[in-house]
């Protein structure tokens, strides 16, 4: 499997994502020279690999886009503080 997303910030092209059966790489354009997309995905030439999906990347997907959650938001487990307050 081969796939891959380009990255806009503010509907500007800052970089893209490729998904492997390695993984995903998130590279930014090289001429990108802006704001990093996030403080945990420094600007910087080298590529950005990981076998999992990078967080900052997983929390802008839509929830119907988890399959672990059947398509309804679920609570985060054993952080809920309202709930376990209750």
């Amino acid at each position: 499997m081969y796939r891959n997303l380009s990255v806009l910030l503010y509907g500007e092209p800052v970089g893209e994502l490729l998904q492997t059966d390695e993984g995903y790489t998130f590279s930014y354009l090289p001429d990108y020279q802006g704001h990093p997309l996030s403080l945990s995905l420094p600007v910087t030439s080298q590529p950005d690999f990981s076998v999992q999906l990078h967080p900052f990347f997983k929390g802008l997907a839509p929830v119907w886009a988890h399959p672990f959650c059947n398509g309804r938001p679920q609570p985060a487990r054993g952080t809920d503080l309202y709930h376990k307050a209750l």
